[in-house]
């Protein structure tokens, strides 16, 4: 179907794409894109529906003899699926570069967008970090890395039953050296460049792998565990079953890369290493004697 190839290919530009019925939303960083694809019965609303929605809205009927200029005069586009399919090939193959559509610009703005790059403002200084490490390992050595990280919003539902709903958000850092993914839950101050660093140190991953690892774990993170009690005779039984949201029901914006400063201390007792931003021992490694 039409609709899944779309789906398919803005999902692979970094976006996130959910399908409920015949409409297809999809996101990337701030921006919207609303595709419907009515049939005859709902033309009339779907376009109603549509009117007025956040970001850009392109209307791809199913059907001949649509009427076209009321959802124009609203600002949608209204594309015949022969035409969709066309913008499809053009963009991919880069020569839409006139953008004449909502949707040509959408695909082509997805594709050649540039990664924001940022760093995350140290409040730990040197000073701090060689008393520190004086303390705890007879500190000799200090070096402060950059290490990347792709960082993502995240907004997850999970639907349980009988009307109960569960909703999940938050910031997910996938770090881009060793691919895992983090929890933020602190709110660093991003800065364009420090006046010292010791190593800048570059991604192994590339945005749209690190959007896949966060999608996962969006899924993990809002994954409910729910209890049914079960009476049978004279014996309760408690059952515990896992609900998964599904893909389409997480949300996944961002994905700007933030250099993230670490401290690494090596002394003579063993090794730290210092979240720069906040002063937490990430890791302390000491050697026996």
């Amino acid at each position: 179907m039409i609709k899944q190839l779309v789906k398919r290919l803005l999902q692979k530009t970094g976006c996130n794409v959910r399908i409920k019925g015949e409409i297809l939303e999809a996101w990337r960083g701030g921006t919207k894109l609303t595709i419907a694809f009515p049939s005859e019965e709902t033309a009339k609303d779907i376009v109603e529906h549509i009117v007025g929605m956040e970001g850009q809205a392109v209307v791809v009927p199913l059907f001949n003899g649509f009427t076209a200029d009321e959802p124009k005069s609203e600002g949608i586009t209204v594309l015949g699926r022969t035409e969709l399919e066309d913008e499809i090939v053009q963009v991919l193959m880069g020569r839409k570069k006139a953008r004449e559509t909502v949707l040509a610009a959408f695909f082509a703005d997805s594709l050649d967008e540039e990664l924001q790059e940022a760093m995350a403002k140290p409040i730990v200084e040197r000073e701090e970090v060689i008393e520190i490490g004086s303390k705890t390992v007879e500190g000799f050595n200090y070096i402060l890395d950059l290490v990347p990280y792709f960082v993502f919003g995240y907004h997850s539902v999970v639907e349980l039953g009988e009307g109960e709903v569960h909703e999940t958000k938050g910031v997910i850092g996938v770090n881009a050296l060793t691919e895992s993914p983090e929890v933020w839950t602190e709110d660093f101050e991003r800065v364009d460049s420090l006046e010292y660093f010791d190593r800048k140190l570059e991604p192994k991953i590339d945005e749209r792998e690190a959007f896949q690892i966060a999608q996962n774990e969006a899924m993990e993170l809002g994954t409910m565990e729910k209890e049914r009690v079960k009476e049978t005779g004279s014996a309760r039984v408690v059952e515990k079953k896992r609900i998964k949201p599904k893909k389409e029901d997480i949300q996944i914006e961002g994905g700007g890369l933030v250099y993230l400063p670490i401290w690494c201390v090596e002394g003579t007792k063993g090794v730290i290493i210092i979240n720069a931003c906040t002063g937490k021992i990430l890791r302390e490694n000491l050697y026996h004697s």
